[in-house]
């Protein structure tokens, strides 16, 4: 209720990435899950992501985040989430390391890599 500062869609990108920047926690429970860009982008603008230890994350999370980040069931989330609450100052370093383990899925970094493969389908012709 009185505890959200923001919920719904926002007009601009840069209106969104302030918003992320805020937060300090991104937490999933999804049950299916392509790829996980939103909590991607939650991460890259600093919150600890607290997610299932199966679908993508496993993936996407680098293996020596995995025991910070990572759970396998809901009492696990629970103690997990308890203690990152309870010492969010002490996790400033590992909130930077993984923004820069996601900056491998910022767009700027996949556009040419996305073109290569592009060109590549389409023949390599110009």
């Amino acid at each position: 209720g009185d505890r959200i500062l923001h919920y719904g869609y926002v007009d601009s990108k840069e209106e969104y990435h302030r918003w992320l920047r805020r937060g300090d926690i991104v937490v999933s429970t999804a049950n299916q899950e392509n790829f996980g860009i939103s909590t991607v982008e939650a991460i890259r603008f600093g919150c600890l992501p607290l997610v299932p230890r199966r679908l993508v994350y496993p993936e996407i999370i680098p293996d020596r985040f995995h025991p910070h980040c990572l759970y396998r069931s809901r009492e696990e989330l629970v103690a997990k989430l308890n203690h990152l609450l309870l010492n969010l100052d002490s996790f400033s370093a590992l909130r930077g390391e993984l923004a820069c383990a996601m900056a491998r899925y910022a767009w700027e970094h996949l556009i040419l890599r996305y073109d290569g493969e592009l060109h590549a389908l389409a023949g390599g012709n110009d």
